[in-house]
C-alpha cells in the first residue's frame, strides 16, 4: 500500500510539471505572449545601448543575453528577417563588448534598437 501511495504520488507531481511546462511554452505562442516578448526584447536592447553609452559594458551585455533570450520565443509574423538581422546585430554586439570594442558595439547595436522598436510598433 505504500509503495502504490509513493506512486501516485510521483505520478500527480509528475503531471503538474508537465501542465505547467505546457503552460509556459502556451504563454509565448499566442498573441499576447509573443507581444509581451517583442516588449521585452525591444525595452532590454534599449537599455542595453542606454547601457554602453554610459560606459557599463558589463550590464550591456547581460541586458543583451537577455534580448536573445527574449526573441527566441517571438513566433509567426514578428519573426521577421528585421528581427534575425538585429538578432545578428546583437551577437556581434556581445562579441564587440568582449573584445574591449564599445564603440562599434553602440555603431552596431543602435540600428539593431531601431530594428526592434519597429517590431514592436507592427512593423515586421
Amino acid at each position: 500500500m505504500k509503495n502504490l501511495n509513493q506512486k501516485i504520488c510521483v505520478a500527480l507531481v509528475t503531471g503538474l510539471l508537465a501542465i505547467g511546462t505546457v503552460s509556459t511554452a502556451y504563454a509565448a505562442e499566442n498573441s499576447a505572449g509573443v507581444a509581451d516578448f517583442i516588449n521585452k526584447s525591444a525595452d532590454s536592447a534599449k537599455k542595453a545601448l542606454e547601457e554602453l553609452q554610459g560606459g557599463r559594458p558589463d550590464e550591456a551585455r547581460v541586458e543583451l543575453k537577455n534580448v536573445r533570450q527574449y526573441t527566441k520565443e517571438i513566433t509567426g509574423q514578428a519573426a521577421s528577417k528585421k528581427l534575425q538581422g538585429a538578432n545578428g546585430a546583437i551577437k556581434e554586439a556581445v562579441e564587440l563588448i568582449d573584445k574591449g570594442d564599445n564603440k562599434g558595439a553602440i555603431a552596431i547595436l543602435t540600428p539593431a534598437v531601431q530594428s526592434l522598436k519597429e517590431i514592436q510598433e507592427g512593423k515586421y
